[in-house]
C-alpha cells in the first residue's frame, strides 16, 4: 500500500480550477479592444478553423456599414470576412454577415460571438448546406478562462462549420503530405521565391507557406482593393498580375478604364507591354504582365523568382499610386 508517508512517492501537483471569465472583462469593447486583438492573434483563430488565413483590415467599408475585419483564406486562396458579437447571436447580426459576404465576394465567412443560439446556429448550418463546396460559413464561439490568479486566455469554439469540415481538413493535410510531382515543383518554387522576396523586401506580404498550385497571392489590400497574384498560367506563360473587385461590378470597370485611359504611360513605367482582361462575365477585372515560361524549366527558376520580384516592385509603384486615386474619386 502507497501511504502519504512514504518517501518513494513525489508529491503530485496541484491542479488548478478552470473559472469562466466574463468576454467583456476582457475585451470591454468590441470594437476598439476585441476586433484589433484577433487581428493581432490571427493564428489562435487559424489553428482552430485549420486554415491558414491573413487579416488585411478592420472596420472595411461595405456599402453604408461597416464589416468588422476583411482578409484572406490562404488555404483555399479567397476572400474571407469575420464579423464579431461579443454577446449572444441575433437576427440583425446574421444579416450584416450575408451583407457582407455578398459586398465583398467572401467565399470564407466567420461569425464569432459569445453564444450561438440555436437559429442561428442551424442558419450557418442551412448556409453551408446552399453552398456546398463554393463557400464556407462558420460559427465560432469566443470565451475567456483562468485558472487561479492566471491572466484570462481565449477558447475559441465551433458552434457551426461546413459539412465534413474535420474530414475536410484532414483530407487537405493527406494531400499536402503525398502532393504530385507537378505539386512538388509549385511548393518548391513558391518557397524559393519566398525565401528570397523576405530577404530582400520584408514587408512586402505576408505569405509565409508556399502552396502546392500554379498561383500564389502576395498582398491583398483591402482598402485599395488591390489583389497580387504571381502566377504559372496556360500557354507557357509566367504571369504576373494586379486583380481589381472592390465588390462592385461598376466600380470595378470604372477603375479599370480609368487605369486603361493611361495605359501608355503606365506599360511605359513598367517597361513592358499589358493584357487588359475586362472579363465580362465575371464581377472583377484584371491586369497582368507576362513572359515564356513553366513550373517544369527548373534551371530557369532564378529568372522566374527575378521576373516576378521585379514586376511586383514595378505593379506596387505605379499601379497602386493610380487605383488608389481611383479609388478615392
Amino acid at each position: 500500500m502507497v501511504t502519504e508517508n512514504n518517501p518513494n512517492v513525489q508529491p503530485r501537483p496541484g491542479l488548478g480550477e478552470l473559472v469562466p471569465v466574463h468576454a467583456r472583462d476582457v475585451w470591454p469593447n468590441e470594437a476598439r479592444d476585441f476586433t484589433p486583438w484577433l487581428a493581432e492573434n490571427q493564428k489562435q483563430l487559424s489553428a482552430v478553423l485549420g486554415i491558414e488565413i491573413e487579416l488585411d483590415g478592420t472596420e472595411h467599408p461595405v456599402g453604408q456599414f461597416f464589416l468588422d475585419i476583411i482578409g484572406r483564406d490562404l488555404t483555399n486562396d479567397c476572400p474571407l470576412i469575420i464579423e464579431n458579437q461579443l454577446e449572444a447571436t441575433d437576427h440583425s447580426h446574421l444579416g450584416q454577415l450575408i451583407t457582407y459576404a455578398a459586398g465583398t465576394d467572401a467565399k470564407t465567412v466567420i461569425w464569432i460571438a459569445t453564444e450561438f443560439r440555436e437559429p442561428h446556429r442551424q442558419a450557418i448550418d442551412f448556409l453551408n448546406d446552399i453552398a456546398g463546396e463554393n463557400a464556407r460559413f462558420f460559427g465560432v464561439e469566443i470565451r475567456a478562462v483562468k485558472i487561479g490568479d492566471s491572466s484570462p486566455a481565449p477558447l475559441f469554439q465551433f458552434a457551426a462549420k461546413p459539412n465534413n469540415w474535420h474530414a475536410i481538413v484532414a483530407g487537405g493535410a493527406r494531400e499536402a503530405m503525398s502532393p504530385s510531382g507537378t505539386q512538388l515543383l509549385y511548393r518548391d518554387f513558391w518557397q524559393q521565391f519566398l525565401d528570397t522576396l523576405h530577404a530582400r523586401h520584408p514587408g512586402w506580404t505576408n505569405a509565409r507557406s508556399p502552396l502546392t498550385q500554379n498561383w500564389l497571392t502576395l498582398q491583398y489590400h483591402a482598402g485599395s482593393k488591390i489583389n497580387f497574384l504571381a502566377a504559372f498560367g496556360r500557354g507557357e506563360l509566367v504571369r504576373f498580375e494586379v486583380y481589381i473587385d472592390t465588390g462592385d461590378a461598376e466600380r470595378n470597370l470604372e477603375i479599370f478604364k480609368g487605369l486603361m485611359s493611361d495605359r501608355e504611360n503606365i506599360e511605359s513605367e513598367l517597361g513592358s507591354p499589358l493584357t487588359w482582361e475586362e472579363l465580362p462575365e465575371s464581377r472583377a477585372c484584371r491586369i497582368f504582365a507576362s513572359t515564356a515560361g513553366q513550373i517544369t524549366d527548373v534551371t530557369r527558376y532564378n529568372d522566374f523568382i527575378e521576373y516576378f520580384i521585379s514586376m511586383y516592385g514595378l505593379f506596387r509603384e505605379s499601379i497602386t499610386r493610380r487605383i488608389n486615386t481611383l479609388s478615392a474619386q
